[in-house]
């Protein structure tokens, strides 16, 4: 088992690693590099959006451990998981709007049309628009819902917020969970590569 999603037991294998590696590291490069005093905010979940930088690049490392690698257990779906989740795949819908953006190279547009099962060809392989059809389907394979989002059960009494999260089976410590953290600013200097070496699968 390795990550828990609506498509089954997840472990991210060819192209399709590819795709989630750059992503990933796309993101430790740019939580890096920004200045202590700039939010790192990729626009795939708030929940991911407030963290740390910090607390981003160790919920990257933990979330890409589960995807990459085959595990005993899979990495129990909280908030923050899901919310890093959901932000690395927005990272890939916005190299897919970049790649039409700038025209010729359909590389990603391709691969990612090689993951799904049926064949199928778009309307327009240049519209941005049915290309977020298509990723909204892509991105439902590993997302139950948007649960990490809702901001609403904060806002109620105890007792009928938790009444709340039982109809909608949430457990209670899916957003009372805490999200990993490194262990002090100085180790951003490093978070690509302890990310990087979480894909490779490499002891540090």
């Amino acid at each position: 088992m390795t990550w828990h999603a609506q498509a089954g037991e997840i472990v991210l294998r060819g192209k399709e690693a590819d795709i989630f590696r750059d992503a990933i590291l796309s993101m430790c490069d740019l939580i890096a590099t920004e200045s202590r005093d700039e939010e790192s905010a990729f626009g795939g979940a708030r929940v991911f959006d407030h963290m740390t930088r910090t607390q981003q690049l160790a919920s990257l490392g933990e979330v890409t451990r589960y995807l990459f690698h085959a595990t005993e257990e899979c990495l129990p779906l909280t908030a923050w998981s899901e919310a890093t989740l959901a932000s690395i795949l927005h990272e890939i819908r916005t190299s897919v709007h970049l790649e039409i953006e700038k025209g010729g190279d359909d590389k990603l547009r391709q691969t990612i049309r090689e993951m799904f099962e049926e064949e199928w060809e778009p309307i327009d392989w240049n519209d941005v628009c049915e290309w977020d059809y298509v990723l909204d389907a892509y991105e439902s394979r590993f997302l139950w819902d948007t649960d990490f989002e809702d901001d609403s059960l904060s806002d109620l009494p105890p007792e009928q917020a938790k009444l709340v999260r039982e109809l909608l089976g949430i457990t209670d410590d899916y957003y009372a969970s805490i999200s990993p953290d490194l262990e002090s600013e100085w180790e951003l200097l490093h978070g690509t590569k302890r990310v990087w070496m979480e894909i490779d699968g490499t002891k540090r």
